[in-house]
């Protein structure tokens, strides 16, 4: 909507890995923002996993 907006401040983390991959062609540093990306990912998906077990454990 902004197109990234004034110099880039609304750019998200996905269009940046797009754009390094697909526009600027640096592909290897893409692909390694993705998998950092998927690790932290399943990190906060495994704490909120947790949390929502305590939740229900106390009612």
């Amino acid at each position: 909507m902004t197109e990234g907006g004034p110099g880039g401040s609304t750019k998200t983390l996905t269009m940046h890995i797009y754009e390094n991959a697909f526009s600027f062609l640096n592909t290897a540093d893409a692909a390694a923002m993705s998998f950092l990306f998927l690790v932290f990912i399943i990190v906060v998906s495994n704490v909120f996993i947790a949390l929502l077990g305590r939740v229900k454990e106390t009612r």
